[in-house]
């Protein structure tokens, strides 16, 4: 002991060794317990591997009958849930032609027109207001774009009377978005495909939402002082029956007076006021403000027209894959 105390290297080496050794133990009681509890849960999922070999999983008459109960229960709570949908399903013309979406166009666009004007609603004619509908005006749609175009013509329509029956001073604009058969086909380069990426395989929904709802977006940008604004917003949330329901995307309001009133908020008497008297106009609320609004009217896809649509999708493919 005096040896180690007298010569500083053993002394360092023996300090050394003994913190190493405690810092081993630690790691050891630490890997020990780690391995307890791995091996503990190792067993358990052992055991819940043997329980579900030990069942019978097999088909039977049990097993059919029950899964035959819940497939019941199911189409019951789908055709219910489609029973509650239906007063929000507008209901589209059979076998409509192009000439009569044109005349149905500028019939509804002429109606607005009308109703804007016996409100007071101003419709501003920068492009010429045509409800978002020029380009089938303008260009005869392919007759497979029809349904669709209706149905976005029944929506702009909606949305219209809702702005103008919500008090607002003035439509300044409305569009929507092209359906995906008025767009040129897109083609791509096979040079520059994108390589599939490495890993495990995203997996898909049991159900896509196309084959569910159908997304028509519209926009519409419009002039109104904060209740008329606040109007709108309500109406869109409240959707009566026999009307599209709108789900709204994206809004953005910007107020016609970009300051505020001074930061002493004193108001200069008008012409003719006495000083001091009571009649101190108020500045803030009302104030103009122009609204860009974002909905999509949302169409239910029941299950006849989802099932015509995956057989006419199987027989393409089919047919593509003959010719091929």
């Amino acid at each position: 002991m005096d040896d180690i105390k007298k010569n500083p290297f053993l002394s360092a080496y023996t300090a050394i060794l003994v913190i190493a050794a405690a810092a081993l133990g630690f790691f050891a009681y630490k890997a020990y317990s780690g391995y307890n509890e791995a091996s503990s849960a190792y067993k358990t999922v052992r055991g819940s591997v043997d329980g579900l070999k030990g069942q019978d999983f097999y088909p039977n008459e049990k097993n059919k009958a029950a899964r035959t109960a819940e497939v019941e229960e199911f189409t019951k709570q789908v055709a219910k849930l489609e029973a509650q949908l239906a007063p929000f399903q507008p209901t589209r013309t059979e076998n409509l032609t192009v000439p009569e979406l044109q005349l149905m166009i500028r019939k509804n666009i002429e109606e607005v027109r009308e109703n804007a004007n016996l409100s007071g609603v101003t419709i501003v004619d920068s492009d010429g207001f045509r409800l978002g509908m020029a380009g089938p005006l303008t260009f005869a749609p392919r007759a497979d774009a029809v349904p669709g175009l209706e149905f976005q013509l029944i929506a702009a329509r909606q949305l219209a009377d809702l702005l103008i029956s919500s008090g607002i001073d003035s439509i300044d604009e409305m569009g929507r978005e092209e359906l995906a058969v008025e767009k040129p086909p897109v083609i791509v380069d096979p040079k520059k495909k994108k390589k599939p990426k490495k890993g495990p395989a995203k997996k898909e929904p049991l159900l896509k939402e196309d084959e569910v709802i159908e997304r028509y977006p519209l926009t519409a940008i419009f002039t109104g002082d904060m209740a008329s604004v606040r109007n709108v917003l309500n109406n869109l949330a409240a959707t009566p029956e026999g009307s599209v329901f709108f789900s709204t995307r994206f809004l953005r309001l910007e107020n016609e007076k970009k300051e505020g009133p001074d930061k002493e908020g004193d108001e200069k008497p008008l012409d003719g006021d006495e000083e001091g008297a009571d009649n101190v106009s108020v500045v803030l609320g009302n104030e103009s403000l122009k609204m860009q609004l974002v909905v999509d009217a949302i169409r239910f896809v029941s299950r006849e027209e989802a099932e015509a649509a995956a057989a006419a999708a199987k027989e393409a493919a089919k047919k593509k894959k003959s010719d091929a």
